[in-house]
């Protein structure tokens, strides 16, 4: 029989949009399998129509100069909600709002919150710094972005360190991390459902407004063409001219934002019908960390028990695979083509010592911060906010401060 995973369904469905089952047969192992495979390549595929996985995308929206990053968020955070909301007031699924992750003992801010402020501010650091998040470097390895090798590196050094770091850390202050009661924004004055139906109808018209409005197709030309190395001297045409507000082609080489953000509560509502659980992407790199440490430490359960929690979810790396999947086939099976027509005409592709280390560095912040926190910016954004958890809430409010504050400094890559 399958062992038993270290962790409650409820922390396992807030690290990982695929826990196992507990079944041992064959066919169940399959269908985890399948089942994170399908949720992983739709939720890659729309990311990468969405163009929210360019580094400069990522890093003028922490800037303040583009928008399209918050608009294809905050759409997807909403048609999250209002698909949790409904499925939960149709008892057929239970949210699992994320707990708050405490620093010290006590009713205080931080010792209430601190891993959340704190693992926030590290993701955000990480996303200025390397243009990316946990989940979106997954999305650039699909597509073949040229700084996505550097930071998934770091990525997976944080994914081995950590372990042994969060040991140390425990030993010198014993609340590290611990566990607080779940706190949600609905309660006994209002109801879950009618908050969702509430955020709907005001934020939905917001979104759409903000997406008719904001340059999002010339932001994205200018964007690709900085990290793709694209020559300037090229004489193509911006391909996203054509991309209509609304259109769900998936011949299209990008989608708006809007229709993105619909797109990633597509692949959110696939996640719960097909695995019981939401889509959250980081919980990968500590899987991965716990493959690779028990392969080399022979006394890993004892040195680093921090892996234990996460050597049973396989299914992450599933799903990680399928995010990478899902961007090739948007990439390769759009009119834009980065391999081909543009590839003629591309400049070159120079990634400095100075970069590279920035990238490396960005990535480790990366891991550090999701763990710190229990979670990234689909974990706690997209999938967290949707489920009205203050933990959440507070996390991503760090991940922005953080990021802001970083690109402001640092500037693009």
């Amino acid at each position: 029989m399958e062992k038993k995973p270290l962790i409650s369904k409820v922390e396992a469905q807030a690290f990982s949009p695929t826990s196992p089952t507990k079944k041992s047969s064959w066919f169940a192992r399959a269908w985890d399998f399948v089942s994170s495979s399908i949720v992983g390549i739709v939720f890659g595929f729309a990311l990468e129509k969405a163009k929210v996985y360019l580094p400069s995308v990522i890093v003028r929206q922490m800037q303040w100069t583009e928008l399209t990053m918050l608009v294809v968020f905050l759409t997807a955070t909403l048609a999250g909600m209002l698909t949790i909301a409904t499925l939960e007031s149709l008892k057929q699924f239970k949210r699992c709002p994320k707990p708050p992750l405490g620093l010290f003992e006590g009713a205080t801010l931080l010792g209430k919150y601190g891993n959340n402020i704190i693992g926030g501010a590290l993701v955000g650091v990480g996303m200025s710094l390397a243009g990316a998040c946990p989940g979106t470097v997954l999305v650039q390895l699909g597509a073949g972005v040229p700084t996505a090798p550097y930071v998934f590196v770091g990525a997976l050094g944080g994914a081995v360190s950590f372990g042994y770091i969060h040991k140390a850390t425990k030993a010198a202050v014993k609340s590290f991390g611990a566990k607080k009661p779940v706190e949600v924004v609905d309660g006994k004055h209002a109801a879950y459902l009618t908050i969702a139906i509430i955020a709907g109808l005001v934020g939905f018209p917001v979104m759409w407004f903000l997406n008719c409005n904001i340059p999002w197709r010339s932001d994205m030309w200018q964007d690709a063409i900085k990290d793709f190395n694209i020559s300037k001297m090229t004489k193509i045409a911006n391909p996203f001219l054509a991309v209509g507000n609304l259109d769900f082609s998936v011949t299209l080489p990008a989608w708006s934002p809007f229709t993105a953000g619909l797109g990633i509560g597509l692949a959110q509502f696939l996640s719960i019908l097909l695995t019981d659980s939401v889509i959250g992407a980081s919980s990968v790199y500590p899987y991965i960390g716990s493959v690779i440490v028990s392969t080399f430490d022979q006394k890993w359960e004892t040195n680093v028990p921090f892996y234990k929690d996460y050597a049973s979810l396989w299914t992450s790396s599933i799903f990680a695979v399928g995010m990478t999947v899902g961007s090739f086939l948007s990439v390769t099976g759009s009119g834009l083509s980065y391999g081909s027509e543009i590839a003629s005409s591309t400049g070159t592709s120079v990634i400095s010592a100075a970069l590279a280390t920035r990238l490396v560095l960005g990535g480790i912040s990366l891991v550090y911060g999701s763990r710190i926190a229990g979670g990234c910016t689909s974990g706690h954004g997209i999938s967290g906010m949707s489920q009205l958890s203050v933990a959440s809430v507070i996390t991503v409010a760090a991940m922005f401060g953080g990021g802001t504050a970083v690109a402001l400094l640092v500037g693009e890559l």
